[in-house]
């Protein structure tokens, strides 16, 4: 049987929504394609709990027809009928909703119900999803009684018993230690494969494990979006490290053709920057086995994430200032 869930499985656009006096996000349009993991991104406070809420149907997007608002999941529009559009999503809200009095066992066959699964099909869905969340051990367990790491494996499994086409995590791996985070991690990045994922984050470990694609928001507003790999060659710095067992002199060094600069990090290596139109390394090279320096370590520089996302978000307040004033980005 041919998969029938469309390419697109996610698409929002002009998502606005105001709290009284104070509008919180501003015209967020996205889109999420099956098999994909997306990585929205941002700062504490940036609008991404907000913005999944009305992904999932659970805060209207204002004035809809007004702004030309519209989400659709897997083809079907969101606002106009929302019961078989919710049908195809999962969602794990920032605090699980989790019946703490209830075994697990119970809490995942209710959750299988209230998706209106039949009873036949709830107790498959309910074996196959304690397999695939690691929750084999404590089917029998109150959850109460489980650690935050498995209460957080509960809140996954009542997302995925109806096999959705759209899952959708806010924070999934918030307060967890580091064994918990990386289970989590190896588990959102297995949905996947047969799912697309939506997780927000403010965690950048969380985008380099398990994202393809990022969306980075600031101030209710999408401020970049882009593949995880491209993400980390953002702004990129056109350099290397050099370690010589023999080194010469910093002038001779400075004096190879492309170099920009050459900063001592110890006795024996140097971060080298040059530009960007041009590599010396295979010059440095030459002169290096030419001249003895005995070159033990060539290594280009990349820029952390955490440089990368500071990159990001600073152009992002310096264009909404100079909006603001008038002036031309």
């Amino acid at each position: 049987m041919p998969n029938a869930t469309p390419e697109i499985t996610l698409a929002a656009r002009n998502l606005s929504r105001r709290f009284g006096s104070r509008q919180v996000i501003h015209n967020v349009s996205l889109e999420l394609r099956r098999g994909e993991v997306l990585g929205l991104l941002g700062h504490n406070g940036a609008g991404k709990t907000t913005t999944l809420q009305m992904l999932t149907g659970c805060l209207l997007p204002d004035s809809a027809e007004k702004n030309g608002c519209s989400i659709e999941i897997c083809g079907i529009d969101l606002l106009r009928r929302p019961t078989l559009a919710k049908a195809h999503i999962g969602y794990l809200p920032e605090t699980p909703p989790l019946y703490r009095e209830l075994s697990v066992n119970d809490y995942l066959t209710f959750a299988a119900r209230l998706r209106g699964m039949k009873p036949g099909a709830a107790a498959e869905a309910l074996i196959q999803t304690r397999q695939r969340c690691g929750l084999e051990a404590v089917g029998r367990k109150i959850i109460g009684t489980l650690s935050k790491g498995y209460q957080q494996r509960v809140g996954i499994a009542q997302a995925i018993i109806h096999r959705p086409a759209v899952i959708v995590l806010d924070e999934p791996t918030v307060g967890l230690d580091p064994t918990q985070i990386r289970d989590i991690r190896t588990l959102i990045r297995e949905l996947g494969d047969s799912s697309s994922v939506i997780l927000s984050t403010h965690l950048l470990g969380e985008v380099q494990s398990v994202c393809d694609r990022v969306e980075i928001m600031q101030h209710g507003r999408l401020i970049y979006g882009d593949t995880s790999a491209h993400m980390q060659q953002y702004g990129g710095i056109s350099g290397f490290i050099i370690s010589l067992r023999n080194p010469p002199p910093l002038s001779e060094l400075e004096g190879i053709a492309g170099i920009s600069s050459v900063e001592p990090l110890s006795a024996t290596q140097f971060r080298v920057l040059h530009a960007p139109d041009i590599n010396p390394s295979a010059a440095l090279l030459a002169l290096a086995a030419q001249r003895s320096w005995q070159l033990e370590q060539l290594t280009p520089l990349q820029a952390t994430l955490e440089e990368v996302f500071a990159q990001i978000t600073h152009a992002g307040i310096t264009a909404a200032e100079k909006n603001a004033t008038g002036e031309t980005p």
